[in-house]
């Protein structure tokens, strides 16, 4: 039961203290203000959420506006005295629980639930598996061990070869009907293995990153009369400058000569 508002027009200071049913004016930031009926108040985000009757709907009776006001946009609450307008009340009662249908709904999932289970077979292999789901797309399939059993008529035993099938009705044209079923699905499967082995596998970024060649920096060619800074490797110092202590100056030999050991640098 909802707690009595209180007063008229007295101003509450958090949106943790409306109750349902409260109407109020909440004062926004901007100098905007709304009115409503409290519906709930969120406990994370602090937002209220309030309920009016629609103007533009004045021919129906139970059309509702919803506004959605988080508690940050909101400057005053103010309580309204419900008899104030008739309008702001919530009069719109929830529907009755119909117990009996939510009890039936519980049991139609849980029986939904367990047959997807059974279609489950741990101890098979991914291939048997994969053969299951695709029989079992057409025809009603369980599983007898690591046996497949197709509309309780056929029974294909581990390999899933046609050999393997055997008839638990003695109906032969169902056993001659999967059978030729079950050949046809698993070349289809084999088919799909092979292509999706044929893609090249993507590699991760990881694995991109491992597999990019290391990348040398360009050295800077500073502008004639320019020097460089210390610490930065130059091509070759510009025309009458002296390289600065610590500076690494990388020189290209002549073709066919091989770089000499150390490099002297000039004395500054």
């Amino acid at each position: 039961m909802a707690a009595a508002a209180p007063s008229s027009d007295s101003v509450v200071g958090s949106v943790e203290e409306l109750e349902f049913g409260w109407g109020v004016r909440l004062g926004l930031v901007g100098d905007d203000e709304c009115e409503g009926s409290v519906y709930t108040v969120d406990p994370v985000t602090k937002t209220v959420v309030l309920f009016n009757k629609r103007h533009d709907k004045t021919d129906d009776e139970e059309a509702y506006g919803v506004r959605l006001v988080p508690e940050h946009a909101i400057q005053k609450i103010t309580i309204l005295d419900k008899d104030a307008d008739p309008q702001l009340r919530l009069d719109t009662s929830l529907p009755p629980i119909d117990r009996a249908e939510l009890e039936k709904r519980e049991r139609r999932a849980f029986q939904a639930m367990e047959r997807a289970m059974a279609q489950l077979n741990p101890n098979a292999t991914p291939e048997a598996q994969a053969l299951f789901d695709a029989l079992n797309k057409t025809m009603d399939c369980t599983w007898t061990d690591n046996s497949i059993v197709v509309l309780d008529q056929v029974k294909i035993d581990p390999p899933y070869a046609p050999e393997t099938c055997r008839s638990l009705d003695g109906n032969l044209n169902s056993l001659a009907r999967i059978q030729k079923v079950l050949v046809g699905l698993k070349k289809k499967l084999a088919r799909q293995h092979h292509h999706q082995q044929q893609q090249p596998e993507q590699p991760t970024p990881q694995q991109q990153q491992q597999r990019a060649p290391d990348r040398q920096p360009t050295p800077l060619r500073p502008p004639p009369g320019v020097a460089p800074p210390p610490g930065v490797a130059i091509a070759r110092p510009p025309p009458g400058v002296a390289p600065p202590p610590g500076v690494a100056i990388a020189i290209a030999p002549p073709p066919g000569v091989p770089p000499p050991k150390q490099q002297q640098q000039p004395a500054s």
